[in-house]
């Protein structure tokens, strides 16, 4: 099937026959055509349920072998009627090859040229001017009245992302296709937001205090206990002066970023307990703070450099790790290490050994559990100075 896009006047259809590179002339193909929406074919004058049939007349024999028209525009013993429909099924066919071909055709509505001298357009007292080209109107700022710059900015930025429209002729929706705007709105969102990870059905993302405390941040909106334990260590969004409704003011409230730690219910009703990247807490004020739970957790600076520089190194053993490496430079530094298997030359110098190094200092008087041992290996010269000293590890 082949498409074709038309104007309301231009009902004119072909076929072309080739076989070998030449045109087949002397055939006799016919062309039927069908209103898109209704079960009526065009009979040369009206659109009627039965189907009427038309013979396709051979262009040029001579010099355009091969091709064959036919145009309903002009039409026995009426141009065809389109002014019912803008689409429709035509059907080509030559039965002694045999051809039978369809085309869709969608027509183009436009019947003249616009013109754009049209004064006062919605009460803007701006005449619109007309294009030399086009001859369509060429619409400048002036133009742009608050009803449209309204309806702009609210099409825009009050779309629904999660449903876009997809066919503006009856505003029906869809859920966001991949790899557009409204998706990647929509990705963006759900990774920065809570929402609805324990409760599919809820819309509030925004938690506000209930109850003024100096430690705990109460909201009634919380979510039972047994979901309030999935927040922990969940990122937070404190809003100090908000009340998490309306359009906060900015020289009212300030942010701060916080992690969830702990969770409960007493007789004020159920509280998170949030700290900050130092671990320092807040008081909380009824009905003028609120919190944003975060999906995502992100980590300051500040907190990757103090889980770097706090963590502890003892709970490391991996081979070839920084953290058994930090371990190992602890004991070479005197830190639970003993030196074993010494050997001696004549002189009594020094030639061999074991350095072991331990992860505990009751480890090294046990001589158990061995982080790593060094074997040491040196030479000396005839005036007694060490020539070389090698340490491998074994």
């Amino acid at each position: 099937m082949r498409y074709e896009l038309k104007s309301y006047d231009d009902f004119c259809f072909t076929l072309e026959v080739i076989r070998f590179g030449a045109g087949l002339t002397g055939l006799a193909p016919t062309i039927k055509i069908k209103r898109f929406t209704a079960n009526e074919y065009w009979d040369g004058s009206i659109w009627d349920s039965s189907v009427t049939t038309f013979n396709m007349s051979e262009v040029d024999s001579v010099n355009l072998p091969g091709l064959y028209v036919y145009d309903f525009s002009i039409g026995v013993p009426t141009a065809i009627d389109t002014s019912v429909d803008n689409r429709y099924i035509v059907n080509i066919e030559e039965s002694t090859q045999p051809i039978s071909e369809y085309i869709l055709v969608t027509l183009n509505r436009v019947t003249d040229v616009v013109d754009a001298n049209i004064v006062d357009w919605n009460s803007t007292s701006a005449t619109l001017s007309k294009n030399t080209d086009s001859n369509l109107p060429e619409v400048t700022v002036a133009h742009n009245t608050d009803y449209v710059k309204y309806d702009i900015a609210n099409g825009i930025l009050n779309s629904d992302i999660w449903n876009p429209i997809v066919d503006p002729t009856t505003l029906a929706t869809s859920p966001s296709d991949r790899d557009t705007l409204a998706r990647a709105v929509t990705s963006t969102y759900l990774s920065s937001v809570y929402k609805s990870k324990y409760d599919s059905s809820k819309t509030e993302d925004t938690y506000t205090c209930t109850y003024t405390s100096s430690d705990k941040f109460y909201s009634s909106s919380l979510p039972s206990i047994l979901e309030m334990e999935k927040l922990v260590k969940q990122d937070a969004i404190l809003f100090k002066g908000w009340s998490g409704s309306g359009v906060p003011t900015m020289a009212d409230w300030e942010s701060f970023k916080m992690k969830i730690v702990g969770f409960g219910i007493d007789t004020n009703g159920k509280y998170l307990t949030l700290e900050d990247s130092t671990g320092s807490t807040y008081s909380y004020t009824s009905g003028s703070d609120s919190i944003i739970i975060k999906i995502q957790n992100t980590a300051s600076p500040e907190e990757i450099a103090e889980a770097v520089w706090e963590e502890p190194v003892d709970s490391h053993s991996t081979p070839g790790t920084f953290g058994l490496l930090n371990r190992v430079i602890a004991g070479l530094v005197h830190l639970n290490h003993r030196i074993k298997d010494t050997e001696y030359d004549q002189k009594g110098r020094l030639t061999g050994c074991r350095v072991v190094v331990y992860p505990t200092a009751s480890d090294a008087e046990a001589d158990t559990n061995p982080l790593s041992t060094i074997i040491i290996n040196s030479t000396y010269n005839s005036g007694n100075n060490m020539v070389s000293y090698l340490a491998t590890g074994e």
